[in-house]
């Protein structure tokens, strides 16, 4: 097995390579924003410009790792990629109150959007645009002249989470954490229109714990949560509200970083600052113990949807983690801890680090997950 070799530990000469890095919705690509050291409202003291110091996008296959594209004309903060195709939603790095769409067949913006106050995050589909503030959500139709749809103010915890999903009818997904309750989760739909929203659904997530982090499954039934204790892990129906599976991660409290299923849902990754990645089997699990039981009126392909509660389930894989560019004694001294971003292909695990601009893939081969390569980005 070929493993490429990394750049030798060195904290004191360690540059934050990426300051971002997303996936698009079926993890066959992600991007990366270049970290020049520029943000907000700094200057370039030379020349009076940004073009020099632009934070630009880079755009990779996963699976197999390869530089498809860059786009060195715009300075970003965040950015989505639309699917596979040539649409990129962005903040601007400089203003945080523009977002510009990008169409690279055009190698133009074409969409601009601005707001009087900063934007937080960014979400795009077919049909919408979604844009994060601190404390309140918007939602706009996506074409040249985009124009909000929800009438009321949607209000969201301040700086909570925000995720966002497109469904195979072309209607779509928003899941934010309650500025009311802070252990509840609220999930919107929006019609395939594009132009009507529903009622609100409320899931009870956890239930003393503010919610830490959301995320949906690709094809946006599931939802995974994790409160701010980070000792347990669940999964809920987003159309029903119902708890499907709970997970153990570990006794102590840890801080979760990302989560995510892979596209059949046979697997959750989680990792958190323990530094280490818990893999759990949801579908596989699910399928064996729903076939066992006496009631068969439960399709093979939606096992998860079982209306049996199993209790609490331990990881089936773990992956310990070594922290790029960070030796393990200086990250726990007050320096800023890299998190990495998880992605699938397949069954394997995507693991990228933005900071060190590292690219990992994990394979489980009898039972045990191991890194099968690593390669700089």
């Amino acid at each position: 097995m070929k493993v490429n070799q990394v750049i030798p530990n060195n904290e004191d000469s360690f540059v934050n390579k990426y300051s971002y890095t997303s996936f698009n919705k079926d993890y066959s690509n992600f991007i990366a924003v270049l970290d020049n050291g520029k943000i907000g409202n700094e200057i370039d003291d030379c020349n009076n410009n940004y073009a020099n110091k632009n934070n630009y996008i880079k755009v990779y296959d996963s699976n197999p790792i390869q530089f498809k594209l860059s786009i060195e004309s715009i300075n970003c903060y965040k950015c989505k990629i639309l699917n596979r195709s040539n649409f990129i939603i962005y903040i601007d790095n400089f203003n945080k109150n523009h977002v510009y769409v990008w169409d690279d067949i055009k190698q133009n913006n074409i969409i601009k959007m601005e707001f009087n106050e900063s934007v937080q995050d960014i979400f795009i589909s077919k049909k919408n645009i979604i844009i994060v503030f601190i404390d309140f959500i918007e939602i706009y139709t996506f074409n040249k002249t985009p124009r909000r749809i929800n009438v009321n103010k949607i209000d969201m915890l301040p700086r909570g989470q925000v995720d966002f999903i497109e469904l195979p009818n072309n209607g779509s997904k928003i899941c934010y954490i309650s500025n009311r309750n802070p252990t509840q989760v609220y999930c919107l739909n929006i019609r395939p229109d594009g132009n009507t929203v529903e009622d609100i659904q409320i899931i009870k997530a956890h239930k003393t714990h503010q919610v830490q982090l959301i995320r949906f499954n690709s094809g946006g039934q599931y939802l995974a949560t994790c409160s701010k204790k980070g000792t347990v892990i669940r999964i809920f129906n987003s159309d029903t509200t119902q708890l499907i599976k709970e997970y153990r991660r570990g006794s102590d409290q840890a801080t979760i970083f990302d989560m995510s299923f892979n596209l059949t849902n046979e697997y959750l990754a989680v990792v958190s600052d323990k530094d280490t990645i818990h893999i759990y089997q949801t579908e596989k699990e699910s399928n064996h113990r729903s076939s066992s039981s006496s009631n068969h009126s439960h399709n093979h392909n939606h096992s998860m949807t079982s209306n049996e509660y199993f209790g609490h389930t331990w990881s089936n894989g773990r992956i310990r983690l070594h922290r790029m560019g960070h030796n393990n004694a200086t990250a726990h001294k007050g320096s800023i801890r890299e998190q990495c971003k998880l992605g699938w292909s397949g069954n394997a695990l995507i693991v990228l680090w933005a900071r060190s601009g590292i690219w990992e893939k994990y394979v489980c081969i009898e039972n045990k997950w191991v890194r099968e390569a690593i390669r700089e980005i």
